[in-house]
């Protein structure tokens, strides 16, 4: 299965020339810790995450209306091609040492996030399926034995 059938569809967005107080308004109103910057072909052009927020913006007391997303985003954004299948995004995640990536359509316009917890999600589920396997090839050692 690609990488699209498993990412979260519709993901949070800013704008770069945005005021970084609405972006983190964004943020607490939406409930994500991670907002996908984009350029007005919704091609992704950096992160911003709640860390991005407090380390580079609060931290280091910026003026919070006055301050733009692109001051202080991660502006060297990895993506990924919607068609791939999950374990190479997965491996992306790894080798890049992020914790969630864009999903692109092939003119590179967002149409996701995959996410660690993407990832955790996807093997629970798969985890719990062998499980559900294994219980049905052995009989419950609680039950009551007939006679």
């Amino acid at each position: 299965m690609s990488i699209a059938d498993f990412c979260h569809a519709h993901p949070s967005v800013a704008h770069p020339h945005e005021s970084l107080r609405t972006a983190a308004r964004r943020m607490s109103d939406e409930g994500v810790g991670c907002l996908v910057v984009v350029d007005d072909e919704r091609r992704p052009v950096g992160m911003l995450t709640d860390r991005d927020v407090v380390m580079r913006g609060l931290r280091r007391r910026l003026d919070l209306d006055a301050t733009r997303v692109s001051e202080i985003m991660t502006d060297d954004v990895t993506t990924v091609a919607e068609f791939v299948e999950r374990e190479i995004a997965i491996r992306r995640l790894r080798a890049e040492g992020i914790r969630r990536i864009p999903v692109v359509d092939d003119a590179r316009r967002l149409v996701g996030v995959f996410s660690i917890d993407d990832a955790l999600q996807a093997f629970a589920e798969c985890a719990t399926g062998v499980a559900d396997v294994s219980r049905s090839q052995f009989p419950d050692p609680t039950a009551p034995r007939r006679t």
